[in-house]
């Protein structure tokens, strides 16, 4: 992009337009620092429901063809293969980093104070982004119970590494 992506989301609050933004963990260039800088830019541009995902190697996908090709592909269990997951060995960190340091970015983004900070600078839509606030607090709290391909079964998700 040619421009800031703060002058980009200042453009959009002018225009009473709530903003849901996807980050991905995992590319290759990202390292440890990326998730502090990532939950850092959601907070201080006040985005009104963020969401977190590990990048998912799709198979037939460009980035499955490379990292099968270079042994980077750790398991096939396309069950797995959910955004919550990390199916892949990450280039400048370990699996259970990758996996740890997402949940984090959840915890820390859905936490009271975080919510109340990017909402009270929002004020965009607040009868909808306060329950679905709320509804992704409850999300980021429980990722080890709720976002799992089995957990209608009961089962824990599996631990990375």
């Amino acid at each position: 992009m040619r421009r800031s992506y703060y002058e980009v989301v200042r453009k959009i609050r002018e225009r009473k337009i709530a903003l849901m933004g996807c980050f991905v963990f995992g590319f290759d260039h990202d390292s440890l620092s990326t998730f502090d800088e990532t939950v850092d830019f959601v907070l201080e541009s006040k985005m009104d429901l963020p969401r977190y995902a590990i990048a998912v190697p799709f198979p037939g996908t460009a980035l499955y063809k490379r990292l099968k090709a270079e042994g980077r592909i750790t398991t096939e269990n396309w069950s797995l293969y959910d955004g919550q997951h990390v199916v892949f060995e990450p280039k400048l960190m370990s699996p259970g980093d990758l996996l740890e340091r997402t949940r984090k970015a959840w915890k820390k983004t859905y936490s009271y104070r975080s919510i109340v900070r990017r909402l009270a600078g929002s004020r965009t839509r607040l009868p909808i982004s306060i329950p679905a606030n709320l509804g992704y607090r409850f999300y980021a709290n429980h990722l080890d119970t709720f976002y799992t391909c089995d957990w209608f079964e009961g089962r824990p998700m599996p631990k990375a590494g």
